[in-house]
């Protein structure tokens, strides 16, 4: 089983609170338990099942899109599988592991926290925060004998001064922000696990797998088939979220979610060495690449262009850093 995460998040989502005990339309892929956070469930679920309907009734996806999907299942395993993945099964089971949404939660608070001392404290580095949590994380999980630390205590060490972290936290413009970014990390993640549905690669991937080598052109691999598999999700999540956006502020939030889980991705890649996913998956540098682009490419023309365009760079540079975090 996977390391587990040692970071002591002392978050209120969830707390005291289980989901009731139902019966499953469906066998569970849990490799240990269900999740009992039912804060965490209704969360997913708002994104898994209402925000379909709210875009298709908007006119952002098809009919067809809706009505691929539509049936599909969802579950949260605490499983510290460190990963979302979708069954080809009938209808699809897409899996959810609660320790990574977690970590996502955890790295959106970071970086909205982050913003909030560098406004109060000068010669702080918005994303230093950000660097500072996922350091942890690959250290805890490289050296299972480190002790837990809080994230209170966390944001001391980084800042070299105690802080009182609860009037950011109780304050409401930071509860929004925090959740946004948190949320469209999910939405991101859900969708890019719909597109696959959508796309028939469950499908396909079986095709791939059947494959003979010898069947497959010059220079191409099983793997490589895979991997495009997942940009063409990638792809395909990044354009329904962007059109999502364009209603409202025009802005390239889903590049923060895709910076988000890629680097977490290229963390987790480094304490979770996994050959096999790795061959299968975009390179985190690759995902952040393509979602850079898009960005840039989004932003052109807009009244705030070179404000995004510079706030795009700067994280787009600060997710060279993390990638090359080692223990």
């Amino acid at each position: 089983m996977a390391a587990a995460l040692c970071l002591v998040f002392q978050s209120r989502a969830g707390a005291g609170q289980s989901v009731p005990k139902r019966d499953s339309p469906f066998d569970s892929s849990c490799i240990g338990t269900p999740s009992t956070d039912a804060n965490l469930r209704a969360i997913v679920e708002e994104i898994f099942r209402e925000k379909p309907k709210r875009l298709l009734e908007d006119g952002l996806i098809t009919r067809e899109f809706y009505g691929a999907i539509n049936a599909s299942q969802l579950e949260i395993c605490d499983d510290r599988t460190w990963d979302v993945v979708t069954l080809p099964r009938m209808p699809p089971l897409v899996s959810f592991d609660a320790s990574f949404l977690t970590l996502l939660f955890m790295e959106a608070r970071s970086m909205t926290l982050g913003q909030y001392l560098a406004n109060e404290h000068a010669k702080t580095d918005p994303l230093g925060l950000h660097t500072v949590l996922m350091r942890t994380v690959l250290a805890q999980n490289v050296d299972r004998k480190l002790p837990p630390i809080s994230f209170e205590t966390l944001v001391n060490d980084f800042m070299q001064e105690p802080i009182d972290i609860s009037k950011y936290l109780t304050n409401a413009a930071f509860q929004r922000q925090e959740r946004t970014l948190f949320l469209v990390s999910l939405y991101f993640l859900t969708f890019h696990e719909f597109c696959h549905i959508r796309l028939n690669h469950l499908q396909r991937q079986a095709t791939i797998a059947a494959m003979p080598e010898a069947s497959l052109p010059p220079s191409t691999t099983k793997a490589a088939l895979r991997v495009q598999l997942e940009k063409e999700a990638d792809s395909c999540a990044v354009d329904i979220v962007n059109r999502d956006e364009a209603r409202y502020n025009s802005s390239p939030i889903v590049f923060f979610a895709v910076f988000v889980v890629s680097s977490t991705q290229a963390v987790l890649d480094t304490f979770l060495p996994n050959p096999k996913a790795s061959a299968n998956h975009p390179s985190p540098a690759e995902r952040m690449a393509d979602a850079y682009d898009a960005g840039i490419h989004l932003v052109q023309g807009l009244p705030n262009a070179k404000r995004y365009s510079d706030t795009l760079t700067v994280v787009f540079e600060h997710f060279k850093t993390v990638t090359g975090l080692r223990p």
